[in-house]
């Protein structure tokens, strides 16, 4: 039990000095912009790189994680888990963005701005590349394995709300909610963080590039665009989840009766979620 309380202390720790410091950066980044501009690459990649890394060196993220290695899969089982979970996250996203369009009368929120081909090329890096590599190295690659004493099902659920609530905006919030739990399915049931990686890196190339052709060449082609991935991703997703249900039989690890309970008695549990409302609030 106390190893246990222990492991989601930490891993909850770790996503909320994540929050408060992405939080901080963004808001010394806003205050400095108005003296004199600060490039939207910079905006957007130190914040990023800051929040991602620096929780990992103050926590150490080493609390007997290597007592709870997962399996790793062979590269047949990889490939699948990259296509469906591509697959599942593009359908997700062109599912979320349609409800919050028959809501808000937009497909999404806070979209990235850039004015110039080369502009968007450096955001490609900032808002696609960094991300991809960064969160899940946090979120997949240290705070779900942190988890897993507590049980698989458990491990990605929370860690998934965790990565959520570092978001802001609905949407965002709740298309990375539903993301989180693709990828830490894709972590459980390959052993391997680079899919997990490779699937964030696509859906955000993605949804840039859609981003891209509607600003550069045309609205229209870029609402077609996202129709079409959008109705692909999830065929592909739904045609790949019996692969990825059968590659993760025998790996997943029975919810631990007293993890509920040590989460809802763990008191930076409830800091962070009391954070996360400060910031959605200011």
């Amino acid at each position: 039990m106390n190893q246990i309380k222990n492991n989601i202390s930490f891993a909850v720790l770790a996503a909320a000095l994540a929050l408060v410091i992405t939080a901080a950066l963004q808001t010394v980044i806003l205050f400095i912009s108005r003296v004199q501009p600060v490039p939207v690459f910079l905006r957007l990649a130190i914040p990023t790189v800051a929040a991602m890394l620096i929780p990992v060196l103050i926590t150490g993220m080493n609390v007997n994680t290597t007592i709870y290695q997962i399996k790793k899969s062979g590269k047949l089982h990889t490939a699948v888990s990259i296509i469906f979970g591509f697959g599942a996250c593009t359908g997700a996203n062109f599912l979320i963005s349609l409800l919050n369009k028959s809501i808000t009368g937009s497909e999404s929120s806070g979209a990235v701005t850039f004015s110039e081909p080369f502009d968007f090329l450096l955001i490609m890096i900032a808002a696609g590349l960094l991300p991809a590599l960064l969160e899940e190295y946090l979120f997949r690659g240290k705070i779900l394995p942190l988890l897993i004493i507590c049980g698989s099902r458990f491990s990605v659920l929370l860690s998934a709300l965790l990565f959520a609530l570092i978001h802001s905006g609905a949407y965002n919030i709740t298309f990375a909610f539903f993301a989180g739990i693709i990828l830490g399915i894709i972590r459980i049931g390959t052993g391997r963080l680079i899919p997990c990686m490779a699937v964030h890196l696509l859906n955000n190339l993605l949804a840039l590039s859609v981003m891209g052709i509607t600003k550069f060449l045309s609205a229209e082609l870029g609402s077609q665009i996202f129709y079409i991935t959008g109705i692909a991703g999830i065929i592909i997703g739904l045609a790949a989840l019996p692969f990825m249900v059968s590659m993760s039989r025998g790996k997943s690890r029975p919810t631990h009766n007293s993890a509920l309970r040590a989460l809802l008695t763990a008191p930076m549990f409830y800091i962070f979620i009391i954070t996360a409302l400060i910031m959605k609030l200011l």
